[in-house]
């Protein structure tokens, strides 16, 4: 039986596993869908070989270096699966930034009234908007082919004439006047802008910028697409896919989480209910970002009983967020313009957080000293309301993200541990 099982897992390993990794990417003859489909239905069948393995009495050292090399095998598999399955994620951020520099270095002007390109980038707050135009801006074509990149934040200037402008943006970069001096113009808008404000605004601009000079604007609003002279670019968030596995690589690293099936199945549980709460968070910082803040604090002890309380407190948030006698999760208490989140150091208390929130660019030294993570850990417990940064981007431009809270006792709690007094003064 043992040297049955010895070849068959052999044969198993030699045909299945090495042809398709081997394989995987000269197979014209197949779509990546089908290929996928072959590769997952491949691991699967490894890994309840490995599952009836394990739970047998080996003794043998054959067999149980057949299985280790089993088991490695199978990691290389879930490797290449989650690389190619994911790396549509990756090519289509790839993508979307050469569309934008093909739109910036093409040299046929737009025709109509307004010799002026506009590009419109369209999607939801911290998508991801503002990091994709850093990209562009830094790079090197880009840079060659504008003599100035300036950037316009918020509304107001939209009132304006462009013009008058000229001297008060944010000067990303410089040079020598080169390609007959076309700028760049980066506008960010935070609220809807009327079309024709957005007219009047380009009309004034054709007396101040060079022929050749182009403008990006990045927006929620669909209503900006009617801006472009091109067809709009959409932005979204990863799919829930993309985003367990990203999360799964930063709550574990470099390790297989398959070797620590428990801690792995906590992190599923937390993702889970994480993700479900996206939509009350995602406007703040994205959900990557959330990830990222999530995935920091399970790191930080990589212990079932903290991974365990850290999933206690991740569900006890939608409670707190509901509309007063709701038991809807989908009635969440958004309108009132803040949202509560779970203490881990102290069950009974929650840190009422602003949704609004301020940016500090590159000065850091603005951002305040307090940090959400240190709060949420009980490591300060300021009095009154206090600001404290949410999350620090690592990719440009470094947007520190500044949010006012405040620590509340939970009526919630209160009142399950009265009644609790209650019922023990009874009995």
């Amino acid at each position: 039986m043992e040297a049955l099982f010895s070849a068959a897992v052999g044969e198993l390993v030699s045909r299945c596993l090495s042809f398709l990794i081997s394989r995987y990417p000269s197979m014209p003859e197949l779509s990546k869908v089908e290929s996928l489909r072959k590769l997952e239905r491949a691991l699967l069948r490894i890994a309840i070989t490995v599952e009836e393995a394990e739970g047998r009495l080996i003794t043998n050292k054959a067999m149980l270096q057949q299985l280790k090399m089993l088991r490695r095998e199978m990691r290389k598999g879930y490797y290449v699966f989650n690389k190619f399955r994911y790396l549509d994620q990756e090519e289509e951020g790839k993508a979307e930034m050469e569309q934008t520099i093909y739109f910036l270095l093409q040299k046929d002007e737009p025709p109509g009234e307004f010799s002026l390109g506009v590009l419109p980038i369209i999607g939801r707050g911290k998508v991801g908007k503002s990091t994709l135009v850093e990209h562009v801006c830094y790079d090197v074509r880009v840079r060659h082919h504008f003599s100035q990149i300036v950037l316009f934040s918020g509304n107001k200037f939209i009132e304006e004439k462009l013009g008058t402008l000229m001297n008060g943006g944010i000067i990303k970069h410089k040079s020598n006047p080169q390609n007959d001096g076309k700028i760049l113009v980066i506008v960010e808008l935070d609220e809807d802008v009327e079309e024709g404000a957005w007219r009047r605004l380009l009309s004034a601009s054709r007396s101040c910028l060079p022929s050749g000079s182009k403008i990006i604007v990045t927006s929620r609003s669909e209503k900006t697409v009617n801006f472009g002279t091109t067809q709009a670019l959409r932005l979204n968030f990863l799919t829930r896919e993309a985003c367990w596995y990203f999360f799964k690589v930063l709550v574990f690293g470099s390790t297989y989480a398959e070797d620590q099936p428990k801690l792995t199945s906590i992190a599923m549980e937390i993702f889970e209910e994480y993700y479900c709460q996206d939509d009350l968070l995602r406007d703040f910082t994205g959900s990557f970002a959330n990830s990222k803040n999530i995935a920091a604090i399970l790191r930080a002890n990589a212990s079932t009983q903290h991974w365990r309380r850290i999933l206690a407190c991740v569900s006890r948030n939608w409670q707190p967020n509901l509309l007063p006698c709701s038991t809807d999760t989908n009635d969440v208490r958004v309108e009132n313009g803040h949202y509560y989140i779970s203490r881990i150091s102290n069950i009974s208390q929650y840190v009422l957080v602003d949704r609004r929130h301020r940016i500090v660019g590159f000065d850091h030294k603005a951002a305040p000293k307090i940090t959400i993570d240190e709060v949420m850990y009980g490591r300060v417990t300021p009095k009154g309301k206090f600001e404290a940064v949410w999350w620090r981007s690592h990719l440009p431009p470094h947007y520190s993200y500044i949010t006012t809270c405040e620590i509340h006792y939970s009526k919630c709690t209160d009142g399950r541990e009265n009644s609790t007094k209650k019922r023990k003064s009874l009995s």
